[in-house]
């Protein structure tokens, strides 16, 4: 017993000092200064309360404004959420809010995207989207867990010691001094904002990340769009078990667990052609479960206007499309919206506004680039395509036409210039693209 006592307290002892020696060269060698989610991560274990969390992708920090939804629902909110979050991650957010905090209600983003893009846990050769919350994560059973069921056994330990994986192998001194020199200021120190952001993204606190980059009408130019078609046959076994497990753990801590899908541009569900596949995909997979899905690219535009000012891309909403949404959400969830603000398919709701012009979904092919012109009611607009260049004469490359979809090679390719029309219609609109 002696012997077996003496063992276990070497093998802690040794853990202990590996452990130290792990952080003391992550103080010395990463500089993590401008992470949103260190700020996040610092915020989500320091709350008085959590009423209402949050956890999802970028959709969800960059889509949701939590002093609006405090205000119209009295409860207390906080996004734990990251760029590209996997559900294995916010999975383990959700089980640490639950050991600090009475969480009433956990609200789960489920984005096409993630769900298609996630695939299997122990084939991921990018551990970047599970690194972003577990190095900020305490030490704790919960994490270790995390860690290990994300990947291979190759990438464990990566997961726990920092600075093996992206400090290292750059080791000098000049780095140090640099990093010690930003890591001793108050600003570090206390968890300030300022180090965090840029031009276009700020971060506000308790998880939100504003962003006041808005897309000019018709100006989408999208090189995902053109694949943008959801293959739900490509979501991975473990997402959809992981999106159970959260069912079955809300259920037994007695927590009301919702999942929402937060709107996107109609650019990117026309551009998809089939999002309502999606929705039927995941309706099906929570059918019975006693818990709600909402899907808020179903929303009539008498509830909520669609606005391309109001998103910064395809795919997110900006800051003034999140205070918008966040109005409506609060409604969602004080139960004031009722179902009839909602279409009952993407299809339905394309077909039922106006014709309108996008922008181009783009892919970079070996012959050109291929380009299609998204529109809600393609067969109702033509268009003229030129090439503009700043060294030889404009290139007709198509005439007025239903055509909206072509491939540039690359040495034709410039300033693409799109007018538009209503077919009959003789007011035309020229939108201007650089390449």
């Amino acid at each position: 017993m002696k012997k077996k006592l003496k063992q276990s307290i070497a093998v802690i002892a040794v853990c202990v000092l590996v452990r130290s020696g792990g952080k003391l060269l992550d103080d010395l060698l990463i500089d993590d200064t401008a992470s949103y989610t260190r700020l996040m991560m610092h915020e989500f274990y320091e709350q008085d309360d959590i009423d209402i969390l949050m956890v999802g992708a970028s959709h969800c920090f960059g889509g949701i404004a939590p002093s609006i939804v405090e205000e119209n629902t009295g409860k207390s909110v906080f996004l734990a959420s990251s760029s590209s979050q996997p559900p294995d991650v916010s999975f383990a957010l959700i089980k640490e809010a639950v050991k600090f905090y009475d969480i009433e209600q956990i609200y789960l983003e489920i984005s096409a995207a993630i769900a298609v893009g996630t695939g299997s846990y122990k084939e991921r050769t990018d551990m970047t989207q599970v690194y972003l919350i577990s190095d900020y994560m305490r030490p704790s059973l919960n994490r270790v867990s995390l860690l290990l069921g994300a990947s291979s056994p190759e990438y464990y330990l990566n997961g726990f010691w920092y600075a093996k994986r992206t400090g290292v192998e750059t080791f000098s001194w000049e780095r140090v001094a640099s990093v010690l020199s930003k890591k001793r200021t108050d600003l570090y120190r206390e968890f300030g904002y300022d180090y965090a952001g840029n031009d276009h993204q700020t971060y506000v606190g308790n998880g939100y990340i504003a962003e006041s980059y808005q897309i000019e009408p018709s100006k989408y130019y999208n090189n995902s769009g053109n694949n943008a078609r959801i293959d739900t046959g490509m979501i991975s076994k473990d997402w959809c078990d992981t999106i159970l497990d959260m069912i079955d753990f809300c259920r037994k801590k007695n927590i009301k667990l919702t999942f929402y899908a937060a709107p996107v541009s109609n650019f990117q569900l026309a551009a998809s052609g089939n999002y309502d596949e999606y929705i039927a995909y995941v309706k099906d997979l929570v059918d019975g479960k006693a818990v709600e899905y909402v899907d808020f690219n179903l929303l009539k535009e008498d509830y909520l206007p669609y606005l391309t000012t109001n998103f910064s891309d395809g795919d997110h909403l900006n800051m003034y499309g999140a205070e918008a949404f966040s109005k409506i959400f609060s409604d969602y969830v004080n139960n004031e919206l009722p179902r009839e603000a909602f279409y009952g398919s993407v299809r339905e709701k394309l077909e039922k506004t106006e014709p309108e012009y996008y922008g181009i979904a783009y892919r970079d092919d070996t012959d050109g680039q291929r380009i299609r012109l998204i529109s809600n009611h393609p067969g109702k607009l033509e268009y003229k395509v030129e090439m503009a260049y700043d060294d030889r004469e404009s290139l007709l490359f198509q005439d007025f036409s239903q055509n909206s979809q072509l491939c540039i090679p690359y040495d034709q390719l410039g300033t693409i210039v799109v007018t538009y029309r209503l077919i009959g219609n003789g007011e035309e609109v020229s939108i201007r693209y650089d390449a």
